[in-house]
């Protein structure tokens, strides 16, 4: 996916990175929620722009509003689990 993926990887990479959500001085909380964010956005716009694929990215936009009112608390683990059953599915569909 070329610089798509790129973009994608390092934002898994600083989600990785952050996975111990304990730390309070390097706040982590939030570079793990930028690297999130990233690495979702870029990969859904990789399969907008290179493959022509929009279904799954309208399924995983709709999916947002609903995460979060089923559970505020944890709706960001809710979308990693959804973004990546869609990204899976981009795949299937390619």
């Amino acid at each position: 996916m070329g610089a798509y993926g790129f973009l994608t990887m390092a934002g898994l990479a600083f989600t990785g990175i952050t996975l111990n959500h304990q730390s309070t001085g390097a706040n982590t909380k939030y570079v793990h929620l930028v690297g999130v964010v990233g690495a979702i956005v870029s990969a859904f716009l990789g399969f907008i722009v290179l493959e022509g694929i929009w279904i799954t990215t309208v399924l995983m936009a709709m999916s947002i509003p609903m995460l979060y009112l089923y559970d505020k608390e944890h709706v960001v683990w809710n979308a990693e689990i959804v973004a990546m059953l869609m990204i899976v599915l981009s795949y299937v569909i390619m």
